[in-house]
């Protein structure tokens, strides 16, 4: 849970005025998280007996099941609003993160329990919530943005459905081609942005807009004319694929693709730890797809001397590297196939300054990824965090330590 900084105290509360509807939407929440009522009556500051009050006026409301589930449909979206500023923002991350970001970068921080199948359940209501503020919303590859869409699946029949019928899900990067064997295809941008479409409007994806069969990746001596004296370029002709066009556009002002109309995009981010020093335990998708194609040209300990991560696939490479190691990410990321850090950079730009947009929402429940977070904070990527109090912990201590 966040902080318990500036929460209610003992104060007498009438029933049904709005901080006590308040009070019980954020109990209920926190009974749908595992807490014990003690555990709830601790983080409110009110007694045992309030708290049962509480869940039993959260009930009759149905806002709240004994399963225990909250019902989303019946909750006001001012009341739910108001209940996760009141009790959930977590203010002294917050100003962490101020700190961190450009001047004028605002971040969104949602804290969620650690356990894995409660935070998914958590993390893909608020995913929801943001997504019914878009038309065009993009996933990327990848296990954690899965694990979001099995918790929609779960949470299906109490979805509200998405009757936009212009409102479409993309695919922002293309297939791991040389790791597709080994992980399940059902990671794949495309298979996901499909399988979202469907849950969320309870209707087949329509019009094209896919990926499948783009390889993320085209190796380096294949794609760059400088490495094949120009005989060849794989780019061009995945931009020529229809699908690819559609999303990413062919290069002209008259066709730039829906990624330039896209209000939202969810995604994890990787990193290479410090204790991996072979290609096999690299637990970065697109990472390792670049080692696996690359071979020979760089090396675990190389890249990670060079890069902090990637996010979507988009490397992000440390300040203050040599011309000939600039070159190599430089390279690695023209040879990506997807979203680009100018696109991720305009993205979330533009939903700093547009209200209701919610740009680049990353996920992320590994504490190990805090320094990455920060970076990609610092040069502002983000504009909605989904963490649990495991990542949030290790970054609120990031934030103790002087620059």
């Amino acid at each position: 849970m966040p902080q318990k900084r500036r929460r209610p105290g003992q104060q007498r509360v009438a029933k049904n005025s709005p901080e006590h509807r308040h009070m019980a939407l954020a109990a209920a929440r926190l009974r749908t998280e595992g807490k014990t009522q003690a555990q709830i009556s601790e983080f409110l500051g009110r007694s045992q007996a309030d708290i049962s009050r509480l869940l039993e006026f959260a009930s009759d409301l149905g806002w709240y099941d004994d399963h225990p589930r909250l019902s989303r449909d019946t909750i006001p979206e001012e009341d739910w609003n108001t209940m996760e500023q009141k009790y959930f923002v977590d203010y002294d991350l917050g100003d962490i993160f101020r700190d961190w970001a450009p001047a004028g970068m605002k971040v969104d921080i949602r804290i969620f329990p650690e356990k894995d199948s409660a935070f998914c359940i958590h993390a893909a209501s608020r995913l929801l919530d943001l997504i019914h503020n878009c038309q065009i919303f993009g996933v990327m590859y990848g296990y954690s943005v899965h694990l979001l869409k099995v918790a929609l699946e779960q949470m299906r029949l109490r979805l509200r459905k998405i009757n936009d019928p212009d409102f479409k899900v993309i695919p922002l990067c293309g297939d791991p081609t040389h790791i597709i064997n080994v992980e399940l295809a059902e990671f794949t941008a495309s298979n996901l942005a499909g399988d979202f479409q469907r849950i969320l409007t309870g209707k087949d994806p329509t019009g094209g807009h896919t990926l499948n069969g783009v390889p993320a990746y085209t190796p380096i001596r294949f794609t760059l004319p400088e490495e094949n004296g120009g005989s060849m370029d794989l780019q061009s002709f995945i931009r020529s694929i229809p699908g690819y066009q559609l999303i990413f556009g062919n290069g002209t002002r008259k066709n730039k693709g829906l990624i330039d109309q896209l209000d939202g995009l969810v995604t994890g981010t990787g990193v290479l730890r410090s204790n991996i020093n072979s290609i096999e335990n690299v637990q970065s998708t697109f990472i390792r797809e670049r080692l696996r194609q690359e071979a020979g040209r760089t090396t675990v300990e190389e890249l990670r001397d060079l890069i902090h991560g990637d996010i979507g696939g988009v490397l992000i490479e440390r300040q203050g590297l040599s011309t000939s190691g600039q070159d190599l990410v430089d390279n690695l990321n023209k040879c990506w196939v997807g979203m680009t850090q100018d696109h991720l950079r305009n993205i979330a730009a533009k939903a700093n300054k547009t209200k209701g947009m919610p740009g680049v929402i990353l996920v992320a429940y590994e504490a190990y990824k805090a320094e990455m977070i920060k970076v990609l904070a610092e040069r502002g990527f983000i504009n909605h965090l989904i963490i649990n109090e495991e990542v949030a912990g290790a970054l609120r201590t990031l934030g103790l330590k002087k620059p």
